[in-house]
């Protein structure tokens, strides 16, 4: 009987903890992205592609009403672009909706709405944390003679 007992017992703490470990694994990126609304840190480019920046963007390439913008991804697969305190333009609305979602086994984020000077589409994931998203593209930047990749990090 004490051993049926602690047979049950194991199997019960098994089914448990695969039922914990399938949960934890399920949507984890949705539930990481929509947690909280993410805010502008830094901007720097990748010259040599490697996944970390090699210097800051110049001098303007954002305007600081673009970088005081406020980014929240529901899990619904919508989000919001609110401008925050500056906008770049009057007359365009103070918060703007759009959608997204992650392709390609959730190492690319889709976002159909431009989300930071004028840019939106697909961005590589490089780091997807509770406190930090850092995203990069390939585009053209005054000052720059080719196309370069930017890292752009967002955080909490």
């Amino acid at each position: 009987m004490k051993q049926r007992f602690i047979a049950l017992l194991a199997f019960s703490a098994l089914i448990i903890y695969g039922c914990a470990k399938e949960k934890s694994k399920g949507d984890n990126k949705t539930q990481t992205i929509s947690q909280s609304s993410w805010k502008y840190q830094s901007a720097s480019v990748d010259q040599d592609n490697n996944g970390t920046g090699d210097f800051a963007v110049p001098p303007g390439t954002f305007q600081n009403c673009e970088t005081d913008n406020v980014i929240t991804f529901k899990t619904d697969g919508t989000g919001t672009l609110d401008e925050g305190a500056s906008k770049c333009n009057t007359a365009d609305p103070q918060t703007i909706s759009f959608t997204w979602n992650f392709s390609a086994n959730e190492t690319i984020l889709n976002i159909n709405t431009p989300i930071l000077a004028g840019v939106g589409g697909d961005f590589k994931i490089i780091t997807l944390t509770n406190t930090q998203l850092v995203l990069s593209k390939l585009l053209t930047v005054p000052g720059i003679p080719a196309p370069v990749t930017i890292i752009v990090t967002f955080v909490h």
